[in-house]
């Protein structure tokens, strides 16, 4: 063997190694990739089934201002309970039943007022908050996913050429330029796809690093609910 044939085979053999690393390195990678997603998928089931949860509980998304607000309150079952008690009153003489639905009449529509009260503290510093996080995270997410997607499928393409162009080789009589720049292609796909993958898992992990937030406004949902059932029960006695 001579030596420019020796040269020849210790490059291939160089070749075959950098390619074995970097197909064990992009697996290694995509592994990684599935783990993180599958997490993030379930934070996005979590945050999403709470925020729909919670919105439809509150009724987010309308008008916070005064009027509004006793629009709003004019709408719940307590206050309609509360009207109807008070209209009752008017028929009835002096006695213990007109008294009683006078008093009541007056506590159902605080109750009343006291519900609507807890929804916009919910919505103001629950449901915003997670909407804001779905907002600032899903989107983003998906829209990386199918860039790292498309990457990959270019990358792909542009292996298979490569690896079909060197099996062919002997047919395109040794043209080692149109070898050259297929594998130039390929190596420039295989950077782009890294550098995708790269950004996709930090977007991810940005997501999954608002743990704390969203535990906190869990957390204060229920908060809400305990000040709303204390408030509600001083009213009552």
């Amino acid at each position: 063997m001579n030596r420019n044939m020796k040269r020849q085979l210790e490059k291939f053999k160089e070749e075959i190694k950098s390619n074995l690393t970097r197909s064990s390195k992009s697996e290694k990678n995509a592994d990684g990739l599935q783990e993180v997603e599958r997490e993030v998928d379930r934070y996005k089931d979590i945050l999403q089934n709470l925020n729909k949860r919670i919105a439809t509980t509150v009724s987010a998304g309308q008008p916070q201002d005064a009027p509004a607000k006793e629009k709003r309150i004019r709408k719940v079952p307590e206050f309609v309970l509360g009207q109807l008690m008070e209209d009752s009153v008017k028929d009835l003489p002096p006695g213990l039943l007109r008294d009683v639905l006078d008093k009541c009449a007056r506590l159902e529509k605080t109750v009343a007022s006291e519900i609507i009260t807890n929804e916009l503290s919910v919505e103001n510093s629950v449901s915003k908050n997670l909407n804001d996080i779905i907002e600032r995270h899903l989107a983003t997410i998906q829209k990386q996913k199918r860039t790292v997607g498309k990457c990959a499928q270019e990358y792909e393409a542009t292996r298979q050429k490569y690896d079909s162009a060197q099996r062919n080789s002997d047919q395109l009589g040794g043209n080692q330029a149109k070898l050259t720049q297929l594998k130039d292609d390929q190596e420039e796909l295989h950077n782009k796809l890294e550098k995708e993958r790269d950004l996709y898992e930090s977007y991810m992990y940005e997501l999954l690093a608002e743990e704390e937030n969203i535990a906190n406004y869990v957390k204060e949902y229920v908060k809400h609910q305990e000040l709303y059932y204390t408030s509600a029960l001083r009213e009552i006695q």
